[in-house]
């Protein structure tokens, strides 16, 4: 177990993009990456996109240049506050361990990492304003696979299917607003990545069955965009009229 809370502590800040964590920051104190080991029933902050404030529990393994989160034995926890259940893996910069530059997930249940679109800070004092010092953006390589919950469970499976549909019917994966395709831009870099937006959100009318026909291919800067249209979001379709309007404006 690491020290006492300690309310200046440093802090390295991940505000996610990708997967079902999109809009949602881990908090995590420089202090547990300082010496290599294994630390148990380890808690961090973990903050809405909304200003909703949660909690996560996790053992952490600190090696020379990563470490790893793993939320798995902490599943009762970690539910009830509406985490995910897997392994979070931080890349380092160098031996000090203080910058991050890459961050992986594994689901459970799943077979290797997959590297995640993250905003990663850090902040100096969380309770000052203007206390955060952004340091890296993730590149956006690899396979993306955000999906959210069916019956309240996130299933990755989901948005897997609906990349699969979208590839068969259509030969790419064309945010459905702009156009935007990862590959035509990036190339080989930009393979098979895209973002899948739920169409309705899942905070509203609780527990609901989810299909593909409830899920839409959208690129980062879309979906990040239709998220801030107010409660409920604007639709697709709605959202893709009225940015056709924004962007011709003089």
């Amino acid at each position: 177990m690491f020290g006492k809370d300690n309310p200046t502590v440093t802090n390295i800040t991940l505000l996610w993009h990708d997967i079902e964590a999109a809009g949602y920051t881990d908090v995590l104190p420089t202090e547990w990456f300082a010496t290599p080991g294994q630390y148990r029933g380890s808690t961090h902050d973990v903050r809405g996109p909304r200003g909703g404030k949660y909690k996560a529990q996790c053992d952490v393994v600190v090696r020379r240049m990563s470490a790893d989160l793993d939320y798995r034995r902490y599943k009762r926890f970690n539910r009830s506050q509406g985490m995910l259940l897997g392994i979070q893996r931080l890349q380092f910069k160098d031996s000090t361990r203080k910058a991050v530059t890459q961050v992986l997930w594994q689901g459970d249940g799943k077979n290797g990492f997959e590297p995640c679109s993250t905003t990663i800070s850090i902040e100096h004092d969380p309770g000052a304003a203007g206390a955060v010092e952004d340091i890296d953006l993730t590149g956006i390589e690899g396979r993306q696979h955000l999906v959210e919950h069916l019956d309240r469970e996130r299933r990755p499976e989901l948005v897997k299917a609906k990349k699969d549909a979208a590839m068969r019917a259509t030969g790419k994966l064309a945010c459905e607003v702009c156009g935007f395709d990862f590959p035509s831009r990036y190339g080989p870099l930009g393979d098979g990545y895209c973002e899948v937006h739920h169409r309705v959100g899942l905070g509203v009318g609780g527990e609901k069955k989810v299909g593909l026909r409830d899920l839409a291919i959208i690129c980062s800067n879309c979906h990040r965009m239709i998220h801030r249209t107010g409660n409920p979001m604007l639709s697709v379709e709605e959202f893709s009229d009225s940015s056709r309007i924004i962007v011709g404006r003089d």
